[in-house]
């Protein structure tokens, strides 16, 4: 809060915004902001400053401060309302308690260190004269945040695998700075290192990290650990492995990824390129080609009405006979027993 006071005072900061993971810690904040008085004025921060917790999509022209989830914001951006059960804590700890042991286990299903780093240095190393918003998505499989531009062409990917990863060049300095001054950031090229270790102590599947041959994007995954995982019924087992054998031939099922999977899920008789990134909601052109089209075509569930002709603008997608059976089987799997 002492930062943000700062900020406005004397940085001439119109607004600022806040973001928290849930509701409940949104509600924190706000009493925080109440009672705070800064050092150099008796007055309450909430005397000198207007400060709004988000509660539905309108936002007070005189504002200074606005508190809200990082759902809250997403939704804002897509022009839609939010149900406020979307605000929940996406966040668990598990505790397992050992007959013989004087101590519980304790891991999440993702370790707040990791996801701490893989945002602050997607905040930190993106590009800010691209429109792209930094993005996450979490699955009961995965946290992602993906950043746009990727990572320097100095950096080899072999090496962030490795935790060497050592830029010659760093953009945005001064933000930099400023997120260390937050304790945020610490010493150059410290970032992933962190997220590897804390994966690592949470007893936690190690982190992907994905970019393409042109770094226009970088992405961290983050799986989650493996007893965190929500176990499928008997039945689902039995349904899932019956479909795998029986029902996508033709191809090597374990090039199916959730991306393509997804891909072919979302698509409906014939769509262009624009028309299936708007059904999955991605707004990167090349993040959404490397990632789901050329892997679905090249594993011969879609294909392109015009394949002489691949970069018309009259240029559509539909599924193959394999695409339909992964289709059927994606339904068949989420559909309740």
């Amino acid at each position: 809060i002492g930062s943000i006071y700062r900020l406005l005072k004397h940085a001439d900061a119109k607004r600022v915004l806040f973001l928290v993971d849930t509701k409940n810690l949104g509600e924190q904040a706000e009493q925080e902001f109440m009672a705070y008085v800064p050092g150099d004025d008796n007055r309450k921060f909430t005397e000198l400053y207007n400060v709004q917790r988000l509660k539905s999509s309108f936002v007070a022209r005189d504002s200074q401060v606005c508190i809200s989830t990082i759902q809250r914001v997403y939704s804002l951006l897509k022009g839609q309302e939010l149900d406020e059960s979307a605000e929940r804590n996406y966040l668990k700890e598990t505790i397992v308690k050992h007959p013989h042991k004087p101590e519980a286990e304790r891991f999440w299903n993702f370790p707040i260190g990791a996801i701490e780093e893989a945002l602050v240095n997607a905040v930190y190393h993106r590009s800010y004269e691209e429109r792209e918003p930094v993005e996450v998505r979490i699955t009961p499989d995965e946290l992602v945040v993906l950043s746009f531009p990727g990572a320097d062409r100095s950096i080899r990917m072999e090496d962030f695998k490795k935790g060497q990863a050592v830029s010659r060049r760093y953009r945005n300095r001064r933000i930099g700075e400023f997120l260390k001054e937050l304790e945020l950031a610490e010493g150059r090229s410290t970032g992933v290192p962190k997220i590897l270790r804390a994966m690592r102590q949470n007893g936690s599947p190690a982190p992907i990290f994905e970019s393409d041959e042109d770094r226009t994007w970088f992405l961290v995954r983050l799986p989650v650990h493996e007893r965190a995982r929500p176990e499928p019924s008997g039945q689902d087992t039995q349904q899932d492995t019956e479909h795998d054998t029986g029902q996508v031939t033709g191809q090597d099922t374990g090039q199916v990824t959730d991306h393509v999977e997804q891909l072919v899920a979302a698509l409906t008789g014939e769509m262009s390129r624009a028309e299936l990134q708007a059904a999955l909601s991605l707004t990167h052109r090349d993040y959404f080609t490397a990632t789901y089209l050329r892997p679905a075509l090249e594993a011969g569930l879609i294909e392109m009405t015009l394949p002489d002709k691949p970069t018309s603008r009259n240029q559509r997608y539909r599924r193959t006979a394999d695409g339909e059976a992964l289709a059927r089987q994606t339904r068949a799997k989420d559909s309740p027993a």
